[in-house]
C-alpha cells in the first residue's frame, strides 16, 4: 500500500497547532504560584521572659507568600507552646506553626542599704530594716513574707536567727523567690556591740559643768543628759542639711523657715526663766529645756516652719514629718512620746543625726532615746 504524503497545508496547520500548545503551556507554568511556605532559623526558638523587644519576623529564615499575618507574643508566659503564622496569595491561604519556649534565666535582685550595720545590745532592731529593695527585674517589687511553704513563690524572707541580747557579728541571710521559682540568697552582717557611752551624765540641772554625752557616736542631750556652758556653736553640717532640707521642701511646694536656731547657754538662761516666771517651772519643765540641756546650744537641731500645736497637721507639717529623715533630720519630740523624752510633742522641732541614723528612727517610728536606749 502505498503512504500517503501530507499536503503542506496539512504540514503547517500541524505545526500552528504544536506551537499554540507550547505557548499555552508556557505562560501556565509562567504564572503558576509558587507553594506557600515558610522556613525557621531555629526548630524552636528559646526566648527571655518579659523580652518585649524580640519580634515574631525574627525567629523566619525566608518565606513563600504575598502576605504574611505574624502572630502576638507572650513572653509573660513561661513554658513551651506554639505560635501560628498565617501565609496568604491570592485566594489561598495557610497557617504555619513554629514552637517557642519561654525562660525566666533571671533571680530575684536584693540590695542593701549597708553591708554592715552595727547596733547596741538590747536594741529593738528588725532584720529587714537594712533591706533597700527586693524586686524581679521583669515583675517588680517582691513582698516579705515571715514564714513560707517549700512550693511558695513570690517572697522574700529573712533565714537567719540573731539574738540582740548578745554581743557578736552575726550574718544575716535573706532568701528572695520570684514568681517563677529562681532562687536568690544574698546576706550582710550585723554587729551587736555593747553601748558606748563616753561620759555620764551628773545630772545637775543648775550648772552648765555637764560633760558631752556620746552613746556611738551621737551626741545625746536631754533632761538627764547635758553639755557644758561654753559647748557647741554654729554647726556646718547640719545648717547645711537644713538648706538641702528647705530646698526640697520648696521644690515640692511648701515653705519651712527657720524660726530659732543655735542658742548660747546663757540665752536658754534668759529664755528658761521667762517661761518659768509666765507659765511656772512645771510647765515651762514641758516645752523648755534648762540651762546646759538644751538641744539648741549644740548647733545641731532647729525650730522650723511655725511654732504651733496644729503644725503636725498641716501639709507643711505632713511633709516635713513624712520626708525630713531624708535629709538626715528627725522629728525630736513625736506625739504621744513625751512619758520618753520628757518634753511635750513638737512638730516643728528637728535634730540632726545624719542620714543613715534619721532613716533607722524613722523607720521604726521611735524617739531618739529608744534608738540609743537611754532614758529621757
Amino acid at each position: 500500500m502505498k503512504r500517503r504524503k501530507l499536503r503542506p497545508q496539512a504540514v503547517v496547520a500541524l505545526i500552528v497547532v504544536i506551537l499554540i500548545f507550547i505557548g499555552v503551556a508556557f505562560l501556565i507554568v509562567k504564572n503558576k504560584k509558587p507553594a506557600l511556605s515558610m522556613t525557621f532559623k531555629e526548630e524552636k526558638t528559646v526566648i527571655e521572659y518579659g523580652d518585649t523587644t524580640i519580634k515574631p519576623e525574627e525567629f523566619v529564615e525566608s518565606f513563600t507568600a504575598d502576605e504574611v499575618i505574624y502572630p502576638k507574643l507572650n513572653t509573660l508566659k513561661v513554658g513551651e507552646y506554639k505560635i501560628t503564622y498565617v501565609l496568604k496569595s491570592k485566594k489561598k491561604e495557610k497557617s504555619v506553626e513554629h514552637t517557642i519556649e519561654v525562660k525566666d534565666t533571671y533571680a530575684p535582685e536584693i540590695t542593701f542599704k549597708q553591708d554592715e550595720v552595727e547596733i547596741s545590745v538590747g536594741d529593738d532592731y528588725d532584720l529587714t530594716s537594712n533591706i533597700e529593695s527586693v524586686k524581679d527585674v521583669i515583675d517588680g517589687e517582691i513582698n516579705y513574707k515571715e514564714t513560707v511553704n517549700e512550693d511558695e513563690f513570690n517572697y522574700y524572707t529573712v533565714l537567719s536567727e540573731v539574738d540582740l541580747n548578745t554581743t557578736g557579728e552575726y550574718t544575716v541571710n535573706i532568701e528572695a523567690v520570684d514568681s517563677n521559682g529562681n532562687h536568690s540568697n544574698t546576706s550582710y552582717v550585723l554587729k551587736v556591740v555593747e553601748k558606748e557611752v563616753i561620759s555620764n551624765p551628773d545630772g545637775d540641772y543648775s550648772s552648765g559643768d555637764n560633760q558631752p554625752t556620746y552613746i556611738n557616736g551621737i551626741l545625746i542631750v536631754n533632761k538627764k543628759y547635758g553639755i557644758p556652758a561654753d559647748f557647741g556653736g554654729y554647726n556646718p553640717e547640719a545648717s547645711g542639711a537644713l538648706e538641702e532640707l528647705q530646698l526640697g521642701a520648696s521644690q515640692a511646694g511648701y515653705s519651712i523657715p527657720l524660726i530659732s536656731g543655735w542658742r548660747s547657754y546663757d540665752y536658754q538662761v534668759e529664755l528658761y526663766n521667762s517661761y518659768v516666771a509666765t507659765d511656772g517651772q512645771e510647765a515651762a519643765d514641758r516645752y523648755s529645756a534648762r540651762p546646759g540641756f538644751s538641744e539648741h546650744q549644740t548647733g545641731l537641731c532647729f525650730d522650723i516652719g511655725s511654732i504651733d500645736d496644729y503644725y503636725g497637721e498641716t501639709v507643711e507639717g505632713q511633709w516635713l514629718a513624712a520626708h525630713a529623715h531624708e535629709y538626715g533630720f528627725i522629728i525630736r519630740y513625736p506625739q504621744g512620746k513625751e512619758h520618753i523624752t520628757g518634753y511635750m510633742y513638737e512638730p516643728w522641732h528637728v535634730r540632726y543625726v545624719g542620714k543613715d541614723v534619721a532613716a533607722d528612727i524613722y523607720n521604726q517610728q521611735i524617739t531618739l532615746e529608744e534608738y540609743l536606749g537611754v532614758s529621757g
